[in-house]
């Protein structure tokens, strides 16, 4: 049994290396949990090679486990000393990948709603974590600007003080459960080499707050299992927990167990204040939110209303055609859930897993923490499974991320209670192989180039929703806005119309960020416009306002006397309106100029023939008719252009006396 446990944490060792290269070559958004290296330079995949070879080198050595044996001895010998370097390591490691582009996530959604709050425009939007983004606006506001760059500094100073906290309560984790200084040392660092160590590195978020106190919730829970402390105290923590994230109230399954337990011991006393505590926190939210259930959870509004579970067929309500990618039983469902496994914790899921398939009962219903630990994972996960990520997995990473710790703790007990020879020589490859798979995640959410070149790879409707690529390009959009990279924002939109033709948000936001960075880039607004009108259904006020541009763009060319140009929007402003005396006005000017007069008087007229009132086009086709020797004619056009009240016109009138 021992050998098939090895030859199992080997193989997967060496697949998750094999990925990690195959995500280099092929950085698709069907590798997204593994392609990381694809957006860094090369350089950075020949030092993920040479960190892979070192691992094996040590390992099969035997050289790594006595690396963690000296580790493990200064965590025993010297716990606080040992805290304050741990504690400086992970603050170097925050400035080393502090997030620059902070893209993934509700990160510029967050920061405006915060905004929006200061500003008086709306209440806090609760979304479903009430509890930290109250924690978090008043965190941030304490200590500057909610305006950018001071708000992401912020952010990362309360997110490294989180991460503190985060650090040394796994750390009293540990020293709860295992006996042996060894398995401490080795559990600590595994569940500090994870991905979700990413909240504490500058990731505006609210998983900062929700992964701390899910870290308190085990601790308080163990020690209410080793009686170290009274059973009320979980539920206290469970209330402020699933405040923090709703999805942390899936744990209540594990509160009753403990309550049972306490039952058996006669601690009824504690049950009570415990649950009676929690109904008061409960009382005085309501109370605080002013019985206003959308101060504490966001509510779609009627006739709107989204799922949030994956359906199991593909005839849905459009509403829920637009927030899902894909059914329950699509394969790109379990793709992505492979994806998340191999990405956030895959040698726990490898544990779990054989453990299920060689020790079951023994290692999910007994002892008592290990059934605790059942409790507690599997309402999180079932839901996990069948839940709608309206951002997708790749993006909304985070909404799951934390869970994560309690999985990879689950697996760490479980192996350490089978008494496998070499048991802690093969979780220090472990621990490795995790530290050395987490580098590449963390690299590329550090520069901002290789991340926003990720993110912009997730846009796919093979796993994504319509809801989440909008999303996706909001996002991004936001970020570059932040950066004053203004030009960028408009690719964003035309990259988004691509993607869905159909939507009109992408070719309206396109227009706008147009006029507003690029009013003079005619020839790319026309080119909107055109592409637009193509997928539209047949839509008179797109017409108009692209017969609108036309004119404008040929006016900027007229006047810069590139004639050719100016008469080529003309044109494609008469085809879109032809009904646009200002079209064919401007385009006879054009013929004037180069001396085509015949022509010229012809769209006059016209012009004329559509707006009886235009007092420009009487003006211009007097002029023509002037200069083809028809002076009566023309003058009897003009002074009805006068009449009209064109100043051009009096003026020549008053010459001509």
């Amino acid at each position: 049994m021992d050998k098939k446990i090895l030859n199992a944490v080997l193989i997967t060792a060496v697949i998750l290396v094999g990925l990690d290269i195959f995500g280099y070559f092929f950085p698709t958004s069907l590798s997204w949990g593994f392609h990381f290296l694809g957006f860094l330079p090369f350089p950075i995949l020949i030092l993920y090679l040479a960190l892979a070879v070192l691992v094996y080198v040590l390992f099969t050595r035997g050289k790594l486990e006595p690396l963690f044996e000296r580790g493990a001895h200064f965590m025993e010998s010297r716990p606080l000393i040992f805290l304050a370097i741990v504690g400086i390591i992970f603050i170097l490691c925050a400035f080393l990948f502090r997030i620059r582009a902070s893209v993934l996530g509700d990160s510029f959604t967050l920061i405006y709603n915060f905004r929006d709050y200061a500003n008086g425009v709306s209440y806090l939007a609760p979304w479903h974590e009430p509890l930290s983004i109250y924690v978090l606006y008043y965190a941030v506001s304490l200590l500057g600007s909610l305006n950018y760059p001071q708000i992401f500094t912020s952010f990362f100073i309360i997110e490294i003080v989180f991460g503190l906290l985060f650090i040394a309560i796994t750390f009293f984790i540990v020293k709860n459960i295992f006996s042996s200084a060894l398995q401490r040392f080795l559990v600590f660092c595994f569940l500090l080499v994870l991905p979700y160590m990413e909240f504490f590195f500058g990731y505006i978020e609210v998983y900062s707050v929700s992964t701390v106190l899910l870290a308190f919730f085990v601790l308080c829970s163990i020690l209410v299992q080793q009686q170290k402390i009274p059973f009320f105290v979980v539920p206290i923590v469970w209330t402020f927990l699933t405040f923090s994230h709703y999805i942390n109230g899936l744990l209540g399954l594990s509160v009753l167990f403990l309550a049972y337990r306490s039952y058996q011991r006669k601690e009824i006393k504690s049950i009570i204040i415990g649950f009676g505590s929690s109904a008061i926190i409960l009382i005085l939210a309501f109370i605080a939110a002013r019985f206003d259930v959308q101060r504490l959870i966001n509510v779609d509004p009627p006739g709107y209303e989204v799922s949030h579970f994956l359906s199991f067929v593909d005839n849905i309500s459009p509403v829920n055609a637009y927030s899902q990618a894909y059914s329950f039983f699509s394969f790109y469902h379990f793709l992505d859930i492979a994806n998340y496994l191999v990405m956030m914790a895959p040698f726990a899921v490898l544990i779990i897993v054989l453990w299920a398939t060689y020790f079951k009962e023994e290692s999910f219903l007994q002892p008592t923490i290990n059934l605790w630990f059942t409790t507690a994972i599997a309402p999180v996960f079932l839901y996990y499974i069948v839940s709608k990520l309206e951002q997708g997995n790749a993006s909304d990473w985070d909404a799951f991320g934390g869970q994560f710790f309690l999985i990879a703790l689950f697996a760490a007990i479980i192996f350490f209670q089978k008494e496998i020879q070499s048991g802690t020589k093969i979780f220090s490859l472990i621990v490795c192989v995790s530290l050395l798979q987490t580098l590449p995640w963390l690299a590329v959410n550090t520069p901002a180039e290789p991340s926003i070149r990720r993110f912009q790879s997730l846009w796919d409707k093979h796993n994504l929703s319509h809801l989440g690529n909008y999303t996706h390009a909001l996002r991004l959009v936001r970020y570059l806005d932040s950066q004053n990279d203004t030009l960028r924002e408009i690719d964003v939109w035309e990259a988004y119309m691509q993607l869905y033709p159909t939507d009109p948000r992408g070719f309206t936001n396109a227009l706008e960020t147009q006029e507003i960075y690029a009013p003079d880039d005619y020839r790319r607004k026309t080119t909107t416009y055109e592409r637009w009108l193509q997928h539209a259904p047949p839509n008179d006020t797109i017409r108009i306002a692209y017969s609108a541009v036309c004119i404008n763009g040929g006016n900027k060319f007229f006047h810069e006397q590139k004639y050719d140009l100016a008469k080529l929007f003309y044109l494609k402003a008469i085809v879109a309106n032809e009904y646009s005396a200002r079209a064919y006005n401007n385009l006879g000017s054009v013929y004037a100029q180069q001396g085509k007069l015949d022509t010229a008087a012809v769209l006059f007229g016209k012009a004329i023939s559509l707006d009886t009132t235009y007092a420009e086009a009487y003006y211009n086709n007097g002029n023509v008719f002037i200069d083809q020797g028809k002076r009566k004619a023309g003058v009897e056009l003009i002074r009805h252009a006068a009449k009209l009240g064109n100043p051009q016109a009096t003026e020549f009138l008053k010459r001509t006396k």
